[in-house]
């Protein structure tokens, strides 16, 4: 089983990308801070998607909006731009949840039990970590 869920809020500004033969993709962090006690802990998730689900969040959040996740995890090795060997963990977003309101976030957007879900499935096993920005959003 490979699943994944997470609520966070979006860390950086969404930008779509065409890629390929025309496939539209998103590739954003989502940050998650976990607290005990008087501690708190921040966890940085990258998170990649397709096609109209990716247009949507596009078009619907932005950097600071909490969203919530549902996808699978993701391992691609490649080599960057110097020729070292690389590995990054990705989740793949197979659905998304609006989390705030229009009213508490100034979303534009859907009512929160909105869950599009138009993404290609061949989409989801044939990106190549070299899609992705080697960028850290923070």
């Amino acid at each position: 089983m490979n699943n994944v869920q997470l609520i966070g809020r979006i860390v950086n500004d969404l930008e779509l990308k065409t890629v390929g033969q025309g496939s539209t993709l998103l590739n954003f962090s989502v940050a998650y801070n976990e607290k005990w006690g008087n501690k708190e802990e921040s966890y940085f998730f990258d998170i990649v998607s397709w096609g109209k689900q990716a247009e949507t969040i596009a078009s619907y959040f932005k950097k600071g909006q909490r969203i919530g996740l549902s996808g699978k995890l993701k391992q691609e090795r490649f080599q960057d731009k110097e020729g070292n060997n690389r590995s990054k963990v990705v989740v793949v977003l197979r659905d998304f949840t609006f989390i705030e309101s229009k009213n508490t976030s100034g979303m534009s957007g859907p009512p929160s039990s909105a869950s599009p879900k138009n993404t290609n499935e061949a989409d989801f096993n044939n990106f190549s970590a070299q899609d992705l920005d080697d960028e850290v959003p923070f």
